[in-house]
């Protein structure tokens, strides 16, 4: 005798979804969608046209696109951290130089995850939900960020020097330097500027003596 319930388990359309992997696509497609569309055009249909999934799933884990965004960004900002911070340890085991952590650092400045958190900074300076959505994850990102930095720098002179400021300078360099990426493709010159970053923070933070 056949199963009366076979027939409803064999339909796709009525199989449970793999929730983690319903996420996965929203978050896939939002990050996409921003990059090449801007934010104002990311909608939410776009984003379900993307993932092909339906409003139903999107709903079912985000009550707006503000928290599906914020979510991507928020796990595009721990996988860049966890790599910077690797970097970082890595300087301190002698099996990276101090430019192969910039390096690190740079690979963020022209990854998905700057390029996404610009175009939604720039969305939030005119809404205030987003602004406060956006705060906590900024605070925590730049906190790690200046960890990594401090780690970096933890076997080198300071000659008085705060770290967590000289950090934010070279951080803020490196973005400036990948805002004029996205329209000046010269890998050359970029490369170069780097080199002379690295070589100003080698010269104003030497190694500590061996005692």
């Amino acid at each position: 005798m056949t199963s009366q319930t076979s027939g409803a388990n064999s339909n796709p359309s009525r199989r449970v979804r793999d929730p983690h992997a319903t996420k996965e696509k929203l978050r896939g497609a939002a990050i996409q969608l921003l990059i090449s569309h801007g934010y104002s055009r990311a909608s939410v249909d776009r984003i379900l046209e993307a993932a092909n999934l339906s409003k139903g799933a999107f709903f079912h884990h985000y009550a707006n696109k503000h928290l599906l965004f914020v979510d991507a960004l928020e796990e595009l900002s721990w996988n860049q951290v966890g790599k910077v911070l690797k970097a970082a340890h890595k300087l301190q085991y002698s099996q990276y130089d101090f430019r192969d952590f910039v390096m690190s650092v740079w690979d963020y400045c022209s990854s998905d995850l700057f390029a996404v958190t610009m175009e939604l900074a720039t969305a939030a300076r005119s809404n205030p939900e987003l602004q406060e959505m956006l705060r906590p994850l900024s605070r925590s990102f730049n906190d790690h960020m200046t960890d990594a930095w401090n780690i970096a720098l933890a076997d080198r002179e300071t000659n008085g020097l705060d770290t967590g400021h000289s950090s934010a300078f070279a951080m803020n360099a490196l973005r400036g330097m990948a805002l004029q990426a996205a329209y000046r493709h010269n890998t050359d010159m970029f490369l170069q500027q780097i080199d002379s970053l690295v070589a100003m923070f080698e010269m104003i933070f030497p190694k500590k003596s061996n005692p």
